[in-house]
């Protein structure tokens, strides 16, 4: 087990991954698009890719908050054109934490809260899971803020292509050296 929290960086082929259009479904339940606010506002999301347009390039990614216990405290509320522009995001974050605004959200099932973190009225972080009460939710999206400003963030990405996805004629990658840049 980490000795500390960690941001983490994942990496997907863009145009329809399953596990990218998962974490786009979650996102949409919790903050919905509509409430997102302008994609121009200043710091809020800079070179952050739309995830209607997200599709011009050959891959996205994403970044997660995970505990010591490797349990996902918060995510992006948005997916990144590259690996820089999700760093330099997280690293902005960090440094307007105290800027950040706690919503609390109905969940789409009886009784299930959840959370998302607006910057400048733009939603930039969004909970990880949906928890079963109120109490619940507001301790994590507490938990998730504090952890943010001090988890040790991730140099490198993590390809998370699902098994059988790859694009048409590439080969499994074997190595790491191997693995399709972000």
């Amino acid at each position: 087990m980490s000795e500390t929290s960690r941001v983490v960086f994942s990496s997907f082929r863009a145009g329809g991954d399953p596990m990218l259009d998962s974490w786009n479904r979650f996102r949409q339940v919790v903050a919905p698009v509509s409430s997102a606010g302008s994609p121009e506002r200043a710091g809020s999301r800079p070179g952050v890719a739309s995830t209607i347009a997200s599709g011009a390039a050959e891959r996205t990614g994403i970044w997660r908050i995970l505990a010591t216990n490797n349990r996902e405290l918060c995510r992006s509320a948005h997916v990144y054109p590259s690996f820089s522009s999700a760093r330099a995001h997280v690293l902005q974050l960090r440094d307007r934490i105290d800027e950040l605004v706690v919503t609390p959200v109905i969940g789409p099932r009886p009784g299930s809260r959840g959370w998302y973190m607006t910057l400048n009225g733009v939603v930039v972080v969004t909970c990880g899971r949906w928890y079963g009460a109120a109490a619940s939710s507001a301790e994590a999206a507490s938990a998730s803020l504090e952890e943010l400003a001090r988890a040790a963030i991730s140099e490198a990405a993590r390809d998370v292509t699902a098994p059988g996805r790859r694009a048409p004629g590439r080969p499994a990658p074997r190595t790491a050296t191997d693995r399709p840049a972000w």
